[in-house]
């Protein structure tokens, strides 16, 4: 039913003599220090950090009817009362050169604002007095920079409800548009708030967001401009973390074989299993063999234990069982797994039963903390021992068992219960007392490091981490909680659905072995591959190369060697109305105008409109968007040649393989 193994030194990735480059006092060569994949993940989530922050959703405050034109700042004077003319003649003309008639109207306009003629201009944060939130309109750029997005908009803002989104003054707004890493590294951060609702009516056919509902309104709200609409970055902040942490312990500090398995050392000088540990009498009662056997090894092992079976073998009894019989050895634990489901079984397994005849004894293995954001999504029994990040169930429920047991113990507590007066305020030391005991604390691998007890504990400070599902893990996800632990336990079945990848995101990781200029060659290819050949042969794009000679030059030679017949390519100063055309970065609006799709038709209508243009740019170079127009695309990371070959190669060492063993079809 199980099958037990606990990985060998033979992970650990070693180094090839051609590497070795630092030299010691004598001369001698030094080998450098194994990097593993470390590299490769740290690059990886560094990749996608930043293309979340390449193109955020960035919305414009929108002010209210009586505000459109500009924004008033604290103290700005523009709203003083009106002044008449005493004289009560200026002629024909006033003073500004308007019209006497149109001067009449404009005093009677004004003269029917309340509050001694002023302009009233209301805040655009309109306040809900019952619960605090607040709701802005916003204006997105819906004509120029996203048009066409308008899906793409409503998809990205609606998988940011109960994320939070980001504040920003003009200042910041610009750092972000110009450099988002160094506007990540902003100290203090801009104010956030959660998304509770958006407002997205039908506009020209399409769906389009004008107006946010957030928890809070900022506090500084007077000097926000814009909100952005930024996907949840702590996630990734919090795998790098982990991967850093790895990075920079020692090896021969508990985080060794985290640092083994990322090869960054050879795992040699790890600990062997130890001397069975003492196991209490009865503690295997109604577990099979297999199952006691998976107790009982990943109680010895000093460090990784890996425990799978199909659906039903009994794997979260075998969690329970292993949970128990840790805290009966004084071990701190952490349950995680990527889905909630899982973790409230295993709280489920932990909790007494309602029905149970035995009386409860308040044990530290039946008061877990089931850590999450919010207890809407767990199971009833799970619910009762909830914490979260403002409110809790825990401590009523645990209240409740500690009143219970008393009154069922002592005669005396039960009339002393009775005599209680709930209006009355006060304290329960004896149910906060049993409430501090968190030796188990169970969540989802980011979420519980949200939790104070978690959060801020330093690595390797609980005894055991038990990873439920860990198929379902990504590396960096299991690394961001496992430094927080010494020995892990991690349960799964490996013929369950794989963790999803981002071939976008994880091709960028193949930075070192691609120059620039092969990876734009082979970009173009990958674009032109994916179209019918009647439309490749009249695809406009334009290339950005620091060298365009030679782009040119590798391009062809690369669409020659695959067989991809295209339109002509030529560069800039040789077009001759050519579909392709290559340009240096400061020849981007001119390589444009070349090969708009509207070139030499009528523009009377919208002389300035240039289509749509796919800009393909050399990796490292940073082109601003074109200003001729709009229409013009950047071609984007999924479609480029690193993540065509990361998809390419997933698909068939990976998920492929998976369909054929699974036997799964669709």
């Amino acid at each position: 039913m199980f099958d037990f193994d606990i990985p060998s030194a033979d992970l650990a990735n070693t180094v090839p003599p051609d590497a070795l480059e630092p030299t010691g006092p004598r001369g001698e060569p030094v080998p450098p220090r194994p990097r593993g994949i470390l590299p490769s993940i740290q690059r990886s989530l560094n990749a996608k950090i930043e293309r979340l922050l390449r193109r955020p959703i960035i919305a414009r405050v929108e002010l209210r009817s009586e505000e459109q034109n500009e924004w008033l700042e604290d103290g700005d004077d523009q709203s003083d009362s009106v002044e008449t003319d005493e004289e009560g003649a200026e002629g024909a003309e006033g003073e500004e050169g308007i019209p006497e008639m149109f001067r009449v109207i404009e005093e009677a306009a004004r003269s029917s604002v309340p509050n001694g003629g002023r302009v009233r201009r209301d805040s655009p944060w309109r306040e809900d007095p019952q619960d605090g939130t607040c709701r802005v309109s916003i204006a997105i750029d819906y004509a120029d920079l996203w048009r066409g997005a308008e899906k793409e908009i409503l998809e990205a803002v609606n998988s940011t409800i109960e994320n939070h989104v980001t504040f920003l003054t003009e200042e910041q707004h610009l750092l972000l548009r110009r450099s988002p890493r160094e506007f990540m590294q902003l100290e203090p951060k801009p104010e956030t708030a959660e998304l509770i609702a958006f407002r997205a009516p039908f506009i020209g056919g399409s769906e389009r967001v004008v107006e946010l509902t957030v928890a809070v309104a900022p506090e500084a709200r007077a000097a926000v401009r814009y909100i952005a609409i930024v996907p949840n970055l702590v996630p990734l902040e919090r795998q790098l973390a982990g991967v850093n942490a790895v990075d920079s312990a020692g090896d021969d500090g508990p985080l060794a074989p985290l640092r083994a398995l990322l090869g960054l050392n050879d795992g040699l000088g790890l600990a062997t299993a130890d001397a069975p540990a003492g196991t209490e009498h009865g503690a295997f009662k109604g577990l099979d063999a297999s199952q006691a056997e998976c107790v009982r090894k990943a109680l010895e092992t000093p460090h990784f234990a890996v425990i799978k079976g199909p659906p039903g073998s009994g794997k979260t009894t075998v969690i329970s069982t292993i949970i128990r019989q840790a805290l009966e050895r004084g071990q701190r634990v952490l349950v995680v797994s990527p889905t909630h489901v899982a973790v409230d079984n295993v709280v489920e397994k932990l909790a007494p039963k309602p029905d149970q005849r035995d009386p409860d004894d308040l044990e530290r293995r039946s008061l877990p903390v089931r850590y999450a954001a919010k207890a809407g999504k767990l199971s009833e029994t799970a619910g009762s021992y909830w914490v979260g990040p403002k409110k809790q169930r825990r401590g009523a429920i645990v209240a409740q068992r500690v009143e219970s047991r008393l009154r069922s113990t002592l005669p005396f507590a039960d009339a002393l219960y009775q005599r209680l007066d709930v209006k009355l305020p006060g304290h329960a030391p004896i149910s906060a007392a049993v409430t501090s005991v968190q030796n188990v604390i169970c969540g989802t691998p980011i979420g519980i490091l949200s939790y104070g007890p978690v959060k801020d504990a330093i690595p390797a400070s609980f005894d055991l981490l038990i990873v439920d599902e860990v198929s379902k893990m990504t590396l960096p996800e299991f690394l961001a909680i496992g430094v927080k632990a010494r020995r892990w336990v991690l349960v799964g079945d490996p013929e369950q659905l794989p963790p999803y990848n981002n071939a976008e995101e994880n091709g960028e990781t193949l930075d070192d072995v691609v120059p620039p200029i092969l990876e734009l060659a082979c970009s173009v290819g990958a674009i032109l591959e994916h179209l019918r050949p009647g439309i490749r042969e009249n695809q406009r794009l334009v290339i950005v190369s620091s060298n365009p000679d030679r782009a040119a030059d590798c391009i062809c030679a690369h669409l020659d060697a695959v067989n991809l017949t295209s339109g002509s390519i030529s560069i800039l100063s040789e077009w001759d109305e050519d579909p392709i055309v290559i340009c240096a970065p400061e020849d981007v609006d001119a390589a444009i105008r070349c090969v708009s799709p509207v070139r030499g038709r009528d523009r009377t209508h919208n002389p300035d409109y240039a289509g749509t243009v796919p800009i393909l740019v050399e990796r490292g170079l940073r082109v601003s968007r074109p200003a001729v127009g709009s229409g013009t695309r950047f071609v984007e990371a999924k479609d480029r040649s690193q993540a065509r070959v990361y998809e390419t190669a997933f698909n068939v060492y990976h998920a492929q393989p998976w369909s054929v063993r699974t036997g799964h079809t669709n």
